[in-house]
């Protein structure tokens, strides 16, 4: 393998500091949001100008900006923040992209069927072909769609429940069976879109998205649900406040070999 040029690095480390600026700039508000000129970013980046130009120029070919003659480089970037730690109780799940977004859904299917044996390993007293309730939906922020989710709730919480109780928050219709969440277990994969998820989520087949899944547990540490997520390519994935673990805790994590 060739090891990159001092210059191939900078450019790299460049881009990718930009990258972070534009995530930061994406709470902005304005219709336009402007980077500095090259001579702000040389100054801000220790950078020369030519590393500068082609590190906005990498950007700009993934259509992260635009550079316009004269007034100077332009954020394009549609992404947005979700916070996928579990919201604190009573709070809506709204709070999850920011707090400024309205949150709300596409109930694609309700049904009761057989546990396939995938979800029944994630869940604690499900066997098999047991009964559980499967939630197909689409999560749409300020109406476009987010996400695509597809819940596999146990029976325990999921037998009073009745489509007209999911309105637009999964975690406040879990609460409201009495349940107390208190942890979550979760693996995050980047994936391509297949066509259906692509329809769903009015992207192009084959265009990234972030496939999560996800185990619920309640108070006493049991498995209630289990979630396949696939998350719109512009949205960035937050996990705040994770602990530094010891190589004992290691063992413990699900997943990682004891």
């Amino acid at each position: 393998m060739a090891l990159p040029t001092a210059r191939r690095l900078l450019v790299r480390r460049l881009r990718d500091l930009l990258r972070v600026t534009l995530a930061d700039a994406a709470h902005d508000v304005r219709p336009e949001r402007r980077l500095g000129g090259e001579a702000e970013l040389m100054s801000e980046f220790a950078a020369p100008r030519d590393a500068v130009r082609e590190a906005l120029s990498l950007l700009a070919d993934e259509g992260l900006v635009s550079r316009r003659r004269g007034l100077g480089t332009f954020c394009t970037d549609e992404s947005f923040d979700i916070n996928v730690q579990l919201p604190a109780h009573g709070t809506p799940m709204a709070t999850q992209f920011g707090g400024r977004d309205r949150l709300t859904i596409r109930l694609l299917e309700w049904s009761w069927l057989p546990a396939p044996s995938a979800v029944a390993q994630r869940l604690d007293g499900v066997g098999d072909g047991d009964d559980c309730l499967c939630i197909d939906y689409v999560l749409l922020r300020n109406d476009t769609p987010a996400c695509v989710i597809t819940n596999y709730l146990r029976r325990q919480e999921a037998a009073s429940l009745t489509p007209a109780d999911f309105v637009d928050d999964f975690y406040a219709m879990l609460s409201g069976t009495g349940s107390t969440i208190a942890s979550e277990d979760i693996v995050l994969q980047p994936r391509l879109a297949d066509p259906e998820v692509a329809d769903l989520l009015g992207i192009a087949a084959g265009d990234p998205v972030m496939w999560m899944d996800q185990v619920i547990r309640d108070d006493r540490g049991q498995a209630i649900d289990f979630a396949i997520v696939h998350m719109h390519g512009e949205l960035r994935v937050g996990i705040p406040g994770v602990p530094r673990m010891t190589l004992r805790g290691f063992g413990s994590v699900p997943g990682l070999p004891r």
